[in-house]
């Protein structure tokens, strides 16, 4: 009998894992990043993935920045990150995370946009283990109470 929950261990230890991975991902690529100052120009209204045809699907704002980078070029991206309320507004000042050697890898310095889905998915990770520990706890005490015949 499987008392853990909705999630076996080797999902939560995934989300967990997964979380890490991405974390160090971001943290690497903060390190080796050339950095430059940009300013968030608007923002690309876009449906979430797979809801392009259902009505009533809320859409998400992604700030599209401006910045210059080291050489003088001027480059705009749209964000791959957005959040619900906006964490920019448009006209603010923004620093810019960017590889040089491969110019589609670009971030709007942020922690919070940086950083929130690996910690998302380390918390899951450690909130389904512990909800499946407690659970499990619970369940054992309440079977540990029914009488034996």
């Amino acid at each position: 009998m499987r008392l853990g929950g909705g999630l076996d261990s080797e999902s939560r230890r995934l989300f967990f894992v997964l979380g890490i991975v991405r974390l160090r991902r971001e943290r690497a690529f903060a390190r080796s990043a050339a950095q430059a100052p940009g300013m968030v120009i608007g923002f690309q209204r876009r449906l979430p993935r797979g809801s392009a045809n259902r009505s009533g699907s809320q859409s998400y704002d992604f700030p599209v920045v401006r910045y210059t980078k080291q050489a003088g070029q001027t480059v705009e991206f749209a964000s791959r990150s957005a959040t619900r309320p906006r964490v920019v507004r448009e006209g603010q000042a923004v620093n810019v995370l960017y590889d040089p050697a491969a110019p589609q890898r670009v971030r709007i310095a942020s922690d919070c946009l940086q950083y929130r889905l690996p910690v998302f998915f380390i918390t899951f990770g450690l909130g389904m283990a512990l909800f499946a520990a407690l659970f499990g706890f619970f369940a054992w005490m309440l079977l540990s109470r029914l009488p034996t015949t």
